[in-house]
């Protein structure tokens, strides 16, 4: 063999074995990829069970209330949650293992009974937003709050939207504030289904329908369909048991990282492998940071914040004492009711979720509202749990504000922001009430009674 074969050869010998190296590293990166522990749906059989799954939530354990019985319960957790139950001598069934949402969607669509479309994925409805924008855009409008308010995206650099309704959508009215958000938790994909009803509805049916004319009319309306971006889209693409944000080492549970009670004794859990892992922080989390800011400067009159699931209202405190809660009780018994859950009603699971901090930061009348009997039911299923609980919706805008009005100064005539007190009521945990600064405008949720209010500020005199 001359020197000219044998260099072609060897050539030829190299580049065969590359060629096997690069399939051989192809198919380690595919094992490897396959064995990235995703998150599982599990169920735990014991004669105690109703005491376990309440330790086990005391520990930070995401129990699914509507599953417990004397002799079971079910739960998703992390990886490392599953191998602490096992160490503890626990003997869980898996009952599913987290894979991409998509393949579940995708294996839907092959059964002849299924009815195109499906859940989007999150630019699908980022981009459903502003097709209907498009579509009445005297109306409504889409915003970047994470640009507008020029806070930091989210940690996978992401940005969070809301839709603005309103008769005059360009202008800043003198008006009432709403807000409808979903999906603080990722999996809850039915939650932004119900939120893009919602816009439907509203904007669809204004000018023809009398209600929905109204609210649009008196109101300035704000819905979110995703409040958590990264979360989203790590289940629709990979886990779709993926409950929190995508921030490191293993996702911070959004509702859980609010400042009210974050550092109170039922918080959530501290152990940064926990499905309730409420943060390093209180609000250390882009989300709750936009959602604070975004507060602060719309004044919520009311909040309804979307979960899933078990069809009930939540109202109130978790460990803390508000001395309006049975007006809050039976005020989320008359939600339920109107949503068709049949007056279902339950406390708060944790403090640092986001509803309370709402009540807790200026009065406003907020609920969560846990939505559907599953985390990822059908899209139809969603769609009809949509048509369901609109009547709620509707029932909430149209519910009465019990006292609001304008602070201004008396010679100037200029709005400005003032402390508001209801006298001989005793708020045990720094509650706050105020007025906003562009119109004066305050609201305040009362018991039906009669009461004293005394309003503040340093620089002028106190009225009552």
């Amino acid at each position: 063999m001359n020197k000219k074969m044998l260099s072609l050869f060897l050539c030829i010998i190299f580049i065969a074995f590359s060629l096997s190296v690069a399939a051989i590293d192809e198919s380690n990166n595919t094992k490897i990829s396959d064995e990235i522990e995703t998150s599982s749906y599990i169920i735990l059989d014991a004669d105690n069970a109703l005491n376990i799954a309440s330790n086990l939530r005391a520990d930070g354990f995401d129990i699914l209330y509507d599953t417990v019985t004397e002799t079971s319960f079910e739960l998703i957790v992390t990886s490392q949650e599953l191998k602490l139950l096992q160490m503890r001598g626990f003997e869980p069934k898996i009952l599913s293992r987290g894979r991409p949402f998509a393949e579940i969607q995708k294996e839907r669509q092959s059964d002849p009974l299924y009815v195109p479309p499906g859940y989007p994925d999150l630019l699908g409805i980022i981009e459903e937003m502003e097709d209907t924008e498009s579509a009445y855009p005297s109306i409504c409008k889409v915003y970047d709050l994470t640009e507008i308010y020029n806070v930091s995206p989210t940690y996978e650099d992401r940005h969070i939207y809301a839709m603005k309704i309103s008769d005059n959508v360009s202008e800043d009215e003198d008006e009432p504030n709403f807000l409808m958000v979903s999906c603080h938790h990722a999996r809850e994909i039915v939650t932004p289904i119900i939120a893009l009803y919602a816009i439907e509805q509203i904007t669809s049916e204004y000018g023809t329908d009398p209600d929905i004319t109204s609210a649009v009319d008196d109101y300035e309306i704000w819905i979110s369909p995703v409040w958590n971006p990264d979360g989203y889209e790590h289940c629709y693409y990979y886990d779709n048991w993926w409950r929190k944000n995508r921030n490191l080492p293993d996702g911070v549970d959004l509702n859980r990282n609010y400042p009210f009670g974050w550092d109170s004794w039922c918080s959530g859990s501290t152990d940064p492998y926990s499905e309730t892992y409420k943060g390093p922080s209180t609000a250390s989390e882009a989300e709750t940071q936009t959602m604070m800011v975004f507060t602060d400067d719309r004044h919520f009159a009311k909040v309804l914040d979307y979960h899933s699931h078990g069809r009930e209202v939540l109202y109130g405190y978790c460990c803390h004492s508000h001395p309006f809660s049975s007006f809050f009780y039976s005020e989320a018994v008359s939600l339920s009711t109107a949503a068709g859950y049949g007056g279902s009603v339950r406390d708060p699971s944790a403090e640092g979720e986001h509803y309370e901090w709402q009540i807790w930061n200026n009065g406003t009348y907020a609920n969560l509202m846990e939505t559907h009997t599953e985390f990822q039911p059908s899209y139809s299923s969603a769609i009809a749990e949509a048509t369901q609980e609109w009547p709620g919706t509707m029932w909430l805008l149209e519910r009465p504000i019990s006292v609001s009005g304008h602070i201004t100064d008396s010679y100037t005539g200029e709005p400005f922001v003032v402390s508001i007190k209801i006298v001989d009521v005793n708020f045990e945990n720094g509650e706050k009430f105020i007025s906003e600064p562009k119109f004066g405008r305050y609201h305040l949720f009362l018991p039906p009674g009669t009461y004293e209010l005394e309003f503040s500020h340093e620089n002028y005199q106190t009225q009552t």
